[in-house]
């Protein structure tokens, strides 16, 4: 179920809309069931706080990165107290293009290789972790490609000064 503002960031009516607006979106009414509609809202919002933005949340508390203060965008600051319309914009668009590349546990392949009964290495659909030592690290080949132009273009001006470049969202 989408709470908006606590797990998603746009409820299923607002992308219905959104999609409905658009060309070439018409598989997000005709190719998924309503529950892979809500999943990939919340999942999708998830990848969208793996990145780091300008300004700060508004409350220490919210379980979400947005809505924020101390965001300057295009000559301005952003509305501190709502979801700015392109984070929602975004936000339905890659729900859709993550179905489209059908990321997700159900085509994740996964593999474990243990030592003593302790993993060493597992590996999930394109993510892989190398336990050795002391800590972790995660194998190169991680990036989850879904990620549209038009999505990174919707969230781009809002990423903060650390953003690299380049627009796969690399999972660790």
């Amino acid at each position: 179920m989408i709470t908006e503002g606590v797990n998603a960031y746009v409820t299923l009516a607002f992308a219905n809309e959104f999609h409905d607006q658009q060309l070439h979106n018409d598989d997000w009414f005709e190719n998924y069931v309503q529950e892979d509609l809500i999943a990939s809202l919340i999942s999708v919002t998830r990848f969208i706080d793996y990145y780091e933005y300008k300004g700060r949340p508004v409350s220490p508390t919210q379980p979400l990165k947005w809505p924020r203060v101390g965001c300057f965008v295009n000559g301005g600051y952003a509305d501190s107290s709502a979801v700015p319309i392109q984070i929602k914009y975004a936000t339905a668009q890659i729900a859709l293009d993550y179905l489209r590349q059908n990321v997700g546990p159900g085509d994740a392949t996964s593999a474990a290789s243990t030592v003593d009964g302790t993993i060493q290495k597992l590996k999930v659909g394109p993510i892989q972790i190398d336990y050795a030592g002391e800590g972790a690290t995660v194998a190169s080949g991680t990036d989850v490609s879904f990620l549209s132009d038009e999505g990174y273009r919707l969230l781009r001006p809002f990423m903060g000064a650390n953003y690299a470049g380049g627009h796969a969202i690399t999972r660790v």
